[in-house]
């Protein structure tokens, strides 16, 4: 069977003594008797370890909190871990999106451009189509066409 260890800390009341044995008629009685200065209450129930098993105890408490800081430790490494992999991840996305951001401003700015020639060659257009009679006999072109016509700054 698997030893499962809970998480909590015991304070003892430690209080060292000797059993002593007495005859009566037919059966022994055993008597612990304790100094001044335990901090038993009257009619409180105490529990007898013998030595053998206390430095069991203790042995087992030690292997315990050993077992413990160790797993702690894995903890704190695997958390370090975890981290530096979402930071890393996170570093990641976020070049990504500046890379997203740079291309759609720089498409953005294309965008613009494009329109304003769109307009430019609408305007154009419009300003062609209403000349008026005597504008075509003696072949004047509108503004707007002559600009288009110029070299761009």
């Amino acid at each position: 069977m698997k030893k499962q260890y809970n998480r909590m800390v015991v304070y003892l009341k430690i209080v060292t003594s000797q059993v002593k044995c007495y005859k009566r008629k037919r059966s022994n009685q055993y008597l612990v008797t304790l100094k001044k200065g335990h901090e038993f209450k009257p009619d409180e129930d105490v529990y007898i370890v013998g030595k053998d098993d206390f430095e069991k105890i203790q042995e087992d408490n030690k292997f315990t909190q050993k077992y413990y800081q160790e797993l702690e430790a894995l903890k704190n490494d695997y958390r370090i871990k975890d981290y530096e992999k979402l930071k890393e991840e996170t570093e990641k996305r976020v070049i990504a999106e500046n890379k997203l951001r740079n291309k759609h401003d720089h498409l953005q700015e294309r965008l613009r451009v494009a329109l304003e020639e769109i307009n430019q060659q609408q305007k154009v257009i419009s300003d062609l189509s209403n000349r008026s009679f005597f504008d075509y006999m003696r072949g004047r072109l509108p503004e707007s066409y002559k600009q288009l016509s110029e070299p761009k700054k």
